[in-house]
């Protein structure tokens, strides 16, 4: 009898909510491990605890997560995702392969068996440290209610130097990223379409041609993590 085949998604940059995993961890010892490899890299790199802002008892909105801790913020995401993803194995939980969805790919390394926790949460912080040195690069992400044909088309229209297709989500919803410019003139078009634009709550316009000025100094940065043949296969999106 043929069995399913099981595919697991990590998710990127905006999948997050206050307090997850807190009450889990009591009856999960695992969640606890993991988080404990992710704050001994915080605190060694940023004198900083992700578990004790996630699992505080107030503990802040993504809004202010961004303001405040944007690099404890993309921890925690990879901490949640890890952590989550270990419970389930240990429940019995085989998959056939693993993928990322753009940042959530560290993840799917890490649980593939590419790196150690702690080797994934240090790429993290590479990859935060360098995204910082991008300074002025003023832009944002948007989910557009349409498909990529249409979503070319509309940049086509406003010049493809400074905003692109980032994702395609689904066959009725397309992730552009780009220069705030360009990015507001792709709304007021969406706008007047009657498309829906819905700005991400992301800290950066990943995947656009702004983040190219850091891309060779996190290449750098992380070749000193060697990764090991995964113990289950990794599709990559990139």
């Amino acid at each position: 009898m043929n069995r399913s085949r099981v595919a697991v998604l990590f998710p990127g940059q905006g999948a997050f909510f206050g307090g997850a995993l807190k009450e889990s961890s009591l009856a999960y010892p695992l969640i606890r491990d993991v988080f404990a490899e992710v704050d001994s890299v915080a605190q060694a790199k940023l004198s900083q605890s992700v578990s004790e802002k996630l699992w505080h008892p107030q503990p802040p909105g993504i809004d202010q997560w961004l303001k405040d801790s944007p690099d404890l913020l993309q921890l925690a995401i990879y901490g949640i995702s890890v952590a989550t993803f270990q419970v389930l194995a240990a429940q019995g939980l085989r998959p056939d392969v693993l993928m990322g969805h753009s940042f959530g790919e560290i993840a799917a390394l890490v649980c593939a068996g590419s790196f150690t926790v702690a080797e994934g949460a240090e790429i993290i912080f590479e990859r935060t440290a360098a995204l910082a040195k991008l300074g002025g690069a003023e832009g944002y992400m948007a989910a557009l209610g349409t498909d990529v044909s249409t979503a070319g088309a509309l940049i086509t229209l406003v010049g493809n130097h400074e905003a692109v297709i980032a994702g395609e989500n689904h066959q009725g919803q397309t992730v552009l990223s780009g220069s705030k410019p360009k990015m507001d003139t792709l709304g007021e078009l969406a706008r007047v379409l009657r498309l829906p634009f819905v700005k991400l709550n992301s800290p950066y316009p990943f995947h656009s041609p702004l983040m190219s000025p850091v891309v060779a100094e996190f290449a750098a940065a992380i070749r000193k993590f060697a990764a090991i043949r995964p113990e289950v296969p990794v599709y990559s999106p990139i």
